[in-house]
């Protein structure tokens, strides 16, 4: 569990750091494949929940209320991709454990 929180907050980290950077932002409302830097100024507009939408994203959830913006499309897939490789990696483990145990009896 505290692995997975750690994660989420790194994505957060780097989602704050590409805002601050001025590559990427996210916005609440409707997603355009236009990136224009000039509109992380219009605050109402802007979102700086990091730490949910890296979760939403982890999870595949996807309420599609946050839409990544600029270098966060990219991060945002990555984020994707390590929670399903993460999901992927937990069940392999819980099913070789279990079987590792029905073996044993």
């Amino acid at each position: 569990m505290l692995f997975i929180i750690g994660i989420l907050l790194i994505f957060s980290l780097v989602y704050d750091l590409s805002d601050n950077l001025g590559k990427g932002y996210l916005t609440y409302g409707t997603c355009s494949d236009t990136f224009i830097p000039e509109s992380a100024v219009n605050a109402s507009q802007i979102s700086h929940e990091y730490f949910y939408f890296s979760a939403v994203t982890f999870f595949t959830v996807g309420y599609g209320d946050i839409c990544p913006m600029g270098w966060n499309k990219g991060l945002a897939l990555f984020n994707a991709f390590i929670g399903h490789f993460i999901s992927v990696v937990v069940m392999v483990i819980v099913i070789s454990y279990y079987l590792k145990r029905r073996n044993e009896e």
